[in-house]
């Protein structure tokens, strides 16, 4: 069954950014290996990851990241089961908010996405995307991210543009 995981984690002051892209950059062949999907988004030493997969795969990857000595206070925000990816194809993504503006970082996960066709405002996984990356949850939900006659992807580029 599809499971998508969702947690927060401190990395230590030693894993610099350069660090950070090497690992993500091993684990996206890894994780494509595997059937695991994902992104991971940045900000100075806070992380937020989604991975998706076979509840079996990214249970297994889950549990070696809690053990992973490059960061602390892993805390499973979210574990859900549903019928489709919201990241297809991908392997692993890095979404590093230090280099990036919050609008460019969520602009780049709209793109990687498949949020036209399955993840709405009301989808708690957009939800922690979103606040992970404004610092804020959806003040206008539907006006963010409206579904309604095919205009997800026009609604999503205004508030980028905001």
């Amino acid at each position: 069954m599809l499971t998508t995981l969702i947690y927060r984690s401190q990395l230590s002051l030693t894993c610099t950014s350069a660090a950070l892209s090497a690992l993500v950059e091993k684990a996206r062949i890894r994780n494509t290996e595997q059937g695991i999907s994902g992104i991971l988004l940045s900000s100075g030493h806070d992380v937020l990851q989604i991975l998706e997969g076979t509840e079996q795969n990214v249970v297994a990857l889950f549990n070696t990241i809690r053990a992973d000595n490059r960061h602390t206070g892993v805390v499973e925000l979210m574990r859900d089961y549903g019928p489709r990816r919201r990241f297809e194809d991908v392997g692993m993504l890095l979404f590093n908010m230090d280099v990036q503006t919050p609008k460019a970082v969520l602009a780049s996960v709209l793109h990687y996405s498949k949020l036209e066709s399955y993840l709405t405002s009301e989808d708690r996984v957009f939800k922690f995307i979103q606040t992970f990356i404004t610092g804020k949850p959806l003040s206008h939900p539907l006006r963010t991210m409206s579904l309604i006659n095919g205009r997800f992807r026009e609604s999503a580029r205004r508030l980028v543009k905001g």
